[in-house]
């Protein structure tokens, strides 16, 4: 429940130091010291065999009493933390309120009530209390951390961000706060700042390993391979069998294309778990960047016979089979992906590609055509969509398609090209130059630009320019 919340993630509840706490008086006699401590005593002496728990309540009910005719704040929160020990955060609360009508000006009965309403994600009303204790004492970096971990389940991200780092000004050792901050950083997508609140952690407590593997993710996501490799090295130190290190480690290995050093790395992973279906497939796509597809295919079997649903492993098994031209069982893999994700154009391009090499043209288009029905802007689709036109010699239409990429693309010297080529076929040659001319403004030093150029000037009959642009040719081909 959310009034244990710190113990979330393997974190320890936030030490409730002493030394931050306000200055408490207490207007108790000896003589009803005495009393409290009597009925203190009894609790222990006569505490419940576990037959009979009821017996606890009613000790416990009996010392409250006692304790209200005292106005013994202090103990009536330690008897409230109990009953939120016990999760019976509504007893907990009606003595929290009892300790208030005596005395609300006490910070911490505030911040206890929060953590009650923020338990029973009464959210707002948790908000007004902590807003209360904050009032009275706004130097508990604890009050703050909790406020920031309220507005965090709100999804009020940048306010529990402000609240973390407020609580960090104050203690700067706030553990919590810190693993909190680098997390909200990281929802915000602020991960050069979400990378120095995870090192403030680290170095708080230098043996978390996960924390040292969180900050191997957020390396991997700023695509710095080098650096988060290392940092899983690190963690390999501390925990030579930690699975999610492997895996990153592998991932990492065949994003920096060292992929025989990945697949050694598997090898350690299968003494861990060889019923893993990861494993299998990371194995498989590893497999597949080293060429060695007969193989990859067993690995990528082995997932999909222990995950039969498992997608991505299915994008690899057609992916295997097409490099082995085996594009009949490719075209039933990718199928099986629109299975289980429909409206994944992803999913149709690939598709599509099986169904071109297939030379099943009007299939691959319809299929191309899906993938941008749901995504539109899909220059690979588009990019297809032309290639399949121009085999087809339906021309017009292929610029059609040539125009919306350059929309999307307006620098991409492939499709200039082909816009160029189409031209020349059709033979609307000053239009063709104009593409050729384009390319070469992009790149200088293109041959077959240059050569292109030369051909349609030819065809224009002129002679002088299109020798020129031949010379070109022959200078660059040197």
């Amino acid at each position: 429940m959310k009034a244990l919340a710190y113990m979330r993630r393997g974190y320890p509840p936030i030490a409730l130091r002493s030394q931050a706490l306000p200055t408490r008086t207490s207007s108790l006699t000896p003589e009803s010291r005495k009393v409290r401590q009597s009925h203190f005593e009894q609790v222990i002496t006569d505490y419940p065999p576990p037959e009979r728990p009821y017996l606890f309540k009613q000790h416990l009910a009996k010392l409250q009493n006692v304790l209200l005719e005292l106005g013994d704040t202090e103990a009536l929160l330690t008897i409230s933390r109990i009953f939120m020990g016990l999760k019976r955060y509504e007893e907990a609360l009606s003595i929290i309120n009892q300790v208030l009508a005596i005395n609300p000006l006490l910070a911490y009965a505030w911040f206890f009530k929060s953590s009650i309403m923020w338990s029973l994600e009464k959210y707002e009303e948790a908000l007004t209390d902590i807003d209360h204790s904050l009032a009275i004492n706004p130097y508990l970096a604890d009050t703050w951390a909790i406020k920031g971990d309220i507005l965090r389940d709100l999804m009020r991200e940048e306010e529990a961000l402000v609240n973390f780092d407020h609580a960090l000004i104050l203690d700067p050792n706030q553990i919590h706060a810190s693993f909190w901050k680098s997390r909200m950083l990281t929802v915000l997508k602020r991960y050069e700042e979400a990378l120095k609140a995870i090192d403030h952690t680290i170095s708080l407590d230098p043996s978390d390993i996960s924390e040292w593997a969180f900050k191997g993710r957020i390396l991997h996501i700023l695509k710095k391979y080098e650096e988060a490799l290392s940092v899983f090295e690190h963690v390999l130190t501390l925990d030579h069998n930690h699975v999610e290190a492997w895996d990153n480690k592998i991932s990492l290995l065949n994003s920096l294309g060292r992929h025989e050093q990945a697949l050694a790395a598997f090898e350690h992973n299968f003494t861990l778990d060889t019923d893993d279906a990861d494993m299998w497939f990371f194995r498989g796509n590893t497999l597949m960047f080293l060429k060695r597809y007969e193989e990859a295919l067993t690995a990528i079997n082995s997932a999909l016979a222990l995950e039969s649903e498992y997608l991505l492993a299915w994008y690899a098994k057609g992916f295997t089979l097409s490099f082995l031209e085996r594009y009949e069982e490719a075209l039933a893999a990718f199928e099986q992906t629109l299975s289980f994700v429909p409206d994944n154009a992803k999913s149709y391009y690939f598709k599509g590609r099986i169904l071109l090499n297939l030379e099943r043209f009007e299939e691959a288009l319809t299929t191309f055509d899906d993938a941008l029905k749901l995504n539109p802007n899909d220059v690979e689709a588009l990019n297809a969509k032309v290639d399949i036109l121009y085999i087809m010699e339906r021309d017009n239409e292929a610029l059609s398609v040539i125009e919306e990429v350059l929309r999307l693309v307006p620098d991409d010297i492939n499709i200039w090209d082909c816009k160029g080529r189409i031209l020349r076929d059709l033979n609307q040659y000053e239009e063709s130059l104009v593409a050729f001319n384009h390319i070469l403004s992009l790149d200088p030093n293109n041959i077959d630009a240059w050569q292109n150029k030369a051909d349609v000037l030819r065809a224009l009959g002129r002679e002088k320019e299109a020798r020129q642009a031949k010379l070109q040719v022959k200078k660059l081909s040197k």
